[in-house]
């Protein structure tokens, strides 16, 4: 079975279907991110890893998105980096509005001139740091491999909307007992809503997504 038809079936499981024309640009996109990887440093990761592990960890927040921005929205990708989650989102999920930020020069130029290739309408890339003086709010902030959970509490919900969500990705469901995540959490007035457990294909232990919300 291809690398394709392996992520294919995994996301069927979760009632996900993508059409021939968004595979097409999530491999492009892909093979542009190995491309760049010689000169960037994107990943440490390449081949069938960028698609099942990268692309599949993107995807994973879909089923959720959908349930919470049953109409679409606006979404931020935090720290996009190389833009696994925010691009393969856009890609599957054309309604979807979504902003990658990242704060490495050499990354947002990446992300700049993939943005303009695939040009996707709704797709936009910023170079900055989190939490930002001034700016809009987002209906959902992601997070992927940013920083320890209770440090990018601080720097996402600054941005999410009232009535939104924070997701994060996480690699162990989020510990209600930790000091600095309760002081985190206190600090926004916020919560956590939800603790979602999946598992990547050909990986043995689940991860996470942790679904953080404004208080009241």
């Amino acid at each position: 079975m291809s690398a394709k038809d392996e992520l294919a079936a995994w996301l069927e499981a979760r009632e996900i279907r993508l059409a021939e024309d968004r595979w097409a640009l999530i491999e492009g996109y892909l093979r542009d991110v190995e491309e760049h990887n010689r000169r960037v440093n994107l990943t440490a990761d390449s081949g069938d890893s960028l698609l099942l592990r990268h692309a599949a960890d993107g995807l994973a927040a879909l089923p959720l998105l959908r349930r919470v921005l049953p109409r679409g929205g606006s979404a931020l990708d935090l720290g996009a980096g190389a833009g696994f989650v925010g691009v393969t989102l856009k890609i599957a999920w054309p309604d979807l509005s979504v902003t990658l930020m990242e704060s490495s020069e050499k990354k947002f130029r990446f992300l700049n001139w993939e943005a303009a290739r695939l040009n996707l309408k709704g797709l936009s890339v910023v170079l900055g740091r989190a939490p930002l003086p001034r700016g809009p709010l987002f209906d959902a902030v992601l997070a992927r491999a940013v920083a320890p959970l209770p440090e990018v509490v601080g720097m996402a919900m600054p941005l999410t909307r009232e009535g939104g969500a924070f997701i994060a990705y996480q690699s162990r469901p989020a510990d209600p007992g930790d000091p600095a995540f309760r002081k985190a959490l206190s600090a926004a007035s916020a919560a956590v809503s939800e603790d979602i457990p999946y598992r990547l294909p050909r990986e043995p232990e689940d991860r996470h997504l942790v679904v953080i919300k404004h208080k009241g």
